[in-house]
């Protein structure tokens, strides 16, 4: 008689070499999670939470902690549910806490979210186990068949399953496109040097309306200012604000200048520019052509300013 026997296996996804962030100041759950996973995988702590006004957000930014700490998924606990994210910001999934929210609930809740997360089902490894017996068979007794008794249908209630809900990361989305901000910085051309600040209103998701004043003190002799005087001016800026963490914006600038020396005129500039932009502030690069009319004997005069600045959100 020959048999064949052949053993399935599933490989667990959190083995050597996975590495976790658990977000948040409570103590307990890391070293609840580490017991749940492979003795080999890593779980490190980043006592913050997440910011975010949306839970996306916070998904969004817990990507970014897992990316800055090298690990393949960050985890927290977001009000009475856990949360996972992966490292590429692909997959968020999360289920919810029951009973006391304990640290072995917790830990339990997480293992499960990471193996579906880091190694879905269908990217599971099957190992094959295969055992041949080559012993001659016996000679076979007759066989007598036998009806069987009849089956009692027998009711089973089904099992009643938790299943995370699949989420799709928000992208990240900068600041600009959500929150007024104040940019702030150095400006200066070839005969002034000065100081800017301006507050800038989002209008839609790549436009903003700003206003500005500027205080330019002269440095050598030119047709607008002689050495030491000054220039105020005042301007409204419509800005087009470009998308991703370094974007180039350009703004249209249209204001009114009074100058120390007497002169009253009017100011239109185009501004081009390149900003970068971090969690909760921004640095930012200018050059503005920028046209001044009625200062000097009603001559125009075009020069070109260079600002750098920092954007501030409010």
């Amino acid at each position: 008689m020959r048999s064949l026997l052949v053993l399935l296996g599933l490989c667990a996804v959190t083995s050597a070499g996975t590495r976790v962030v658990v977000l948040g100041d409570r103590g307990d759950l890391p070293p609840a999670l580490q017991v749940a996973l492979s003795p080999h995988a890593e779980v490190v702590t980043q006592p913050a939470q997440p910011a975010g006004e949306v839970v996306l957000d916070r998904a969004a930014a817990a990507q970014r902690v897992a990316v800055s700490s090298n690990a393949d998924a960050s985890v927290w606990v977001d009000g009475d549910e856990v949360w996972v994210v992966s490292a590429d910001g692909r997959d968020v999934r999360h289920a919810p806490l029951s009973g006391d929210a304990s640290p072995r609930t917790f830990a339990a809740v997480a293992a499960s979210l990471l193996d579906e997360l880091l190694a879905p089902p269908e990217k599971a490894h099957i190992g094959v186990d295969v055992h041949v017996d080559i012993t001659p068979p016996a000679a076979a007794p007759p066989v007598v068949a036998v009806a069987p008794p009849p089956m009692q249908p027998v009711a089973v209630a089904p099992p009643t399953l938790v299943e995370p809900v699949i989420a799709t990361a928000a992208p990240y989305d900068p600041f600009h496109n959500r929150h007024a901000m104040i940019d702030v910085g150095a400006t200066g051309t070839n005969a002034t040097a000065g100081i800017e600040a301006e507050a800038l209103f989002p209008i839609g998701h790549s436009a903003a309306l700003g206003v500005t004043v500027g205080f330019n003190q002269g440095i050598r002799y030119t047709e607008l200012l002689d050495n030491g005087q000054s220039l105020f001016d005042a301007a409204a800026e419509l800005r087009h604000v470009g998308t991703g963490t370094t974007h180039f914006d350009y703004g249209l600038v249209a204001g009114i200048g009074d100058e120390s020396g007497g002169g009253e005129g009017a100011i239109a500039a185009l501004r081009l520019g390149v900003t970068h932009e971090l969690d909760t502030f921004g640095v930012g690069f200018s050059l503005a052509p920028t046209l001044l009319v009625g200062f000097y004997q009603d001559n125009p005069v075009l020069t070109l300013m260079a600002s750098l600045h920092l954007e501030l959100r409010i």
